[in-house]
């Protein structure tokens, strides 16, 4: 969501990973905002009752990229199931959950296929290559992160700058996909069946 920020996306400059109590440490100082912890939780179809302090083992990724925007990646394990996403637009709160079809087969893993296939038509890839080394490398100092007690790990090697996709990747339209069907009027896919 963040890559497609005015500028695209500019780099990581460190990561952090907290567990436990330190998360809502962070939180109540302000390492990440509340507002929008709160927001993106309260989309979540299948979140449990309660608060989310009360999540069995809470886990943040406090993320500082090069242009200076703060971003985090919170884990409620135990509350939320799903994956959900807020941000500050124009000084409002803007929230949404992302459905995981718990249920069996994903309409998301054909979507990864026609996206696949358009690639393959096309020779035009649907994400930036850049945005799986970003993600992958994040994820890796997050983990040496949490390994090495938590400490604040610097990522230059982080420093990839790339634009977001121009054209959206084909992806369900409803607000919750049901089996591993997919819609076979999607707009602009070729198709063998066309």
């Amino acid at each position: 969501m963040i890559e497609r920020r005015v500028g695209g996306e500019t780099g990581v400059k460190s990561v952090q990973c907290l567990e436990g109590d330190d998360v809502w440490r962070a939180r109540d100082a302000g390492q990440f905002s509340a507002d929008l912890a709160e927001a993106a939780c309260a989309t979540v179809g299948t979140r449990k009752e309660g608060d989310m302090e009360d999540c069995e083992k809470p886990a943040v990724f406090l993320i500082e990229h090069t242009d200076g925007l703060r971003s985090s990646a919170l884990m409620l394990n135990g509350y939320l199931n799903d994956w959900a996403y807020a941000a500050r637009v124009d000084g409002r709160i803007q929230a949404t959950e992302f459905y995981l079809q718990p249920d069996g087969p994903g309409a998301s893993f054909g979507y990864l296929g026609r996206n696949i296939q358009r690639f393959f038509q096309t020779g035009v890839a649907p994400y930036a290559p850049a945005r799986t080394l970003l993600t992958t490398g994040l994820i890796d100092a997050a983990m040496n992160s949490r390994y090495e007690d938590h400490r604040r790990v610097q990522t230059p090697w982080l420093n990839i700058t790339y634009t977001s996709y121009e054209k959206m990747p084909e992806r369900p339209r409803g607000d919750r996909p049901a089996g591993a069907c997919l819609d076979r009027d999607c707009p602009d896919l070729l198709l063998p069946w066309r």
